[in-house]
């Protein structure tokens, strides 16, 4: 935002046809202000403009993790599995494009 960076993220492209979305996140005092929504759509149309047919991402079961289930669920991403953690259990979800 104005040449300052506000969040990052990352993904992995060496599964083709599925993408793997890696970690992201908008800093603290830029969240809730459609930041997040737009870093995810860029992400896709970058797997689809790289044809892949999949998405995949993992994120945390514990609550701290919701925002992130919530925004997923909110851009069709469904789960696909449950994995037990040492330190939190994860969900991955997947997104057709």
């Amino acid at each position: 935002l104005k040449d300052r960076p506000i969040g990052y993220c990352s993904w992995d492209e060496r599964q083709n046809p599925i993408g793997i979305l890696g970690q992201n996140c908008i800093l603290p005092e830029y969240q809730g202000q459609k930041y997040g929504r737009k870093q995810i759509d860029l992400i896709i149309e970058i797997f689809k403009d790289q044809k892949f047919n999949e998405i995949r991402v993992i994120t945390g079961e514990h609550k701290f993790f919701v925002p992130a289930q919530r925004i997923y669920k909110k851009f069709g991403f469904k789960e696909r599995q449950r994995f037990n953690g040492d330190l939190f259990n994860r969900i991955e979800y997947y997104k057709l494009i």
